[in-house]
């Protein structure tokens, strides 16, 4: 009895953050990047390998031009999902973006670009 509601309460927690998730997309499609952000905290909090969390908060920063933020969320993604390659995709772009706008790391950006790029040929060609 026991293990039946563990194992209820568990999916009954899946079921609650994948609410969660689906709420805070949303927040996104309004452009209500900072209620969203603090729902994939929120998420991120209770189950803290939740790459998909990551990754949609990554995305708000993303579409704020907030490129450290984005960076940091995108790589805490593939840290938690090695081959999340639509992950990486945006990763890619956020580093070309920053390179754009900030000289001191520009160089270094680029070069991450360049290497992100090779990776994603990697992950998709199967090889």
């Amino acid at each position: 009895e026991d293990l039946e509601n563990a194992i209820r309460d568990h999916e009954n927690a899946d079921k609650k953050k994948k609410e969660c998730l689906k709420k805070a997309k949303k927040y996104i499609d309004q452009k209500q990047y900072r209620i969203a952000i603090e729902t994939y905290e929120k998420i991120i909090r209770v189950d803290p390998k939740y790459s998909e969390a990551y990754f949609y908060m990554a995305l708000a920063y993303y579409y704020q031009k907030k490129w450290n933020e984005a960076i940091k969320g995108f790589e805490s993604a593939i840290k938690c999902e090695p081959e999340f390659v639509e992950a990486y995709k945006y990763l890619e772009k956020s580093y070309q973006h920053r390179a754009k706008v900030n000289s001191k790391t520009s160089k270094d950006d680029l070069n991450n670009a360049k290497n992100i790029s090779a990776k994603i040929k990697k992950l998709t060609s199967g090889k």
